[in-house]
């Protein structure tokens, strides 16, 4: 009798020929679409950054641009500035004193001071309660002791004058949380339960080092946040469920602010409130066959807000947050067997958000997709897996490095892995 199982070699050869016929064709499309696109008359579809941004590549290349020549030190300046791990407040300085950023408030030739001591310490306790297979309760408590002393000094060269202070603050804190847990109905395997949660956290206030930073110590962050929802196994175990509410405020939140100098620094700004609904599925059809979906609706708001864009102080309560999306979802298989061939693929969606916090430049919605093939033995596996391979670049998060600039979304990438346990 002629045996037709195909080698376990022969069936990794083919799989990685279909994964690379499948990149090859999406790639070949794109080109199909680019070249279709450039012969045609209509107008190209404008992206967000291309309405809202500059591209200064494009710019340089057209002798647009500002020359940098004579002011060689300055750059290189800036991008060491730049590439360090830790937070920055910039500011040029030239030759002669004088400040191209306008920062009036800072002296040409003087001695800057900034000591900041912190002390943190607290009390921690946890305990869980059962009375009987329905309810469960869990509850945390932290007692926070904050103590921190600041002190700021600023000596004019010029005219001698000094400037500065000292402030102190010492803080006793209560934070904690508390969730419960009631099982309304169970079967085997099977289950329905309700949950709700509360939490309460406490973070004293980032430390200012600006040059023109402020004696007095900022307030400390809080956040406060709740959650209810119910959460279902169905089916011997093979369907989880599970829809959930929440709403979070921040209060004290930090800002940046600049001075009547221009010199950035940061205050106790304002408050934000976090509400939306969220539905997670996730089921297995078969031995070896997952299925899950996600979304959410998220609404991401300021409250009582006031931040200054140049032309004073704007209240921005009801506008919604940078970069925060109302609608996101997903949706994924995985085809995972004890051995043999493996496979995944996963669509993700993005809806429209605002660039900026006044809510008047915003970007559209877009999606992703990855995918991967594989073959996997008892102490081996390959992979070829891909992320984005749709090759979407639009804006994801803000960066760190100043207003107006962003992150994009990771180009599209391919890679082959293996693995061996020994």
């Amino acid at each position: 009798m002629k045996n037709n199982k195909r080698s376990p070699v022969v069936s990794l050869v083919t799989a990685l020929a279909l994964i690379i016929s499948l990149c090859l064709g999406i790639m070949i499309a794109d080109t199909a679409k680019a070249q279709s696109a450039s012969d045609s008359s209509a107008k190209p579809k404008s992206t967000a950054l291309a309405l809202y941004t500059r591209d200064v590549t494009k710019l340089a290349r057209q002798g647009k641009l500002a020359t940098g020549k004579g002011h060689e030190a300055a750059v290189q300046r800036v991008i060491q500035i730049f590439s360090r791990p830790q937070q920055n407040t910039p500011v040029l300085i030239g030759e002669d004193g004088s400040d191209p950023t306008a920062g009036g408030g800072i002296p040409n030739a003087a001695d800057i001071s900034v000591s900041d001591r912190r002390s943190f310490s607290g009390v921690y306790g946890y305990a869980a309660w059962t009375p009987n297979w329905r309810w469960r309760v869990d509850a945390g408590l932290r007692v926070n002791f904050t103590a921190e002393k600041r002190d700021t000094f600023i000596l004019d060269f010029e005219s001698g004058a000094t400037d500065g202070g000292s402030d102190s603050r010492h803080k006793t804190r209560p934070s904690g949380s508390v969730g419960v847990v009631f099982t309304a109905w169970k079967k085997d395997n099977d289950n329905v339960r309700v949950f709700g949660g509360y939490r309460d956290t406490y973070k004293p206030a980032a430390v200012d080092f600006g040059l023109d930073t402020a004696t007095a110590i900022l307030e400390p962050e809080t956040g406060r946040s709740f959650e209810v929802g119910v959460r279902s196994a169905l089916d011997d175990g093979r369907v989880e469920l599970e829809l959930g509410v929440f709403q979070m405020k921040l209060t004290n939140i930090l800002i940046p602010e600049t001075s009547p100098g221009g010199t950035a620094g940061l205050i106790n700004g304002g408050e934000q409130k976090l509400e939306g609904v969220e539905l997670e599925a996730r089921g297995r059809f078969f031995d070896g066959l997952w299925g899950r979906f996600q979304w959410s609706y998220n609404d991401a708001k300021f409250e009582d807000f006031m931040e200054d864009f140049g032309a004073g102080p704007q209240q921005l309560k009801g506008n919604r947050l940078e970069m925060s999306a109302n609608h996101m979802g997903a949706l994924g298989v995985i085809w995972a067997p004890k051995s043999g061939f493996t496979a995944h693929g996963e669509v993700r969606y993005t809806g429209s958000r605002y660039l900026n916090r006044r809510n008047t430049a915003l970007a559209p919605s877009f999606t992703s997709y990855s995918a991967g093939i594989g073959w996997h033995q008892k102490n081996w596996a390959v992979r070829l897996d891909g992320e984005n391979l749709s090759d979407v670049r639009d804006p994801v998060s803000e960066s760190e490095l100043g207003d107006g600039q962003y992150y994009r979304l990771p180009a599209r990438q391919i890679w082959v892995s293996f693995n061996w346990l020994f």
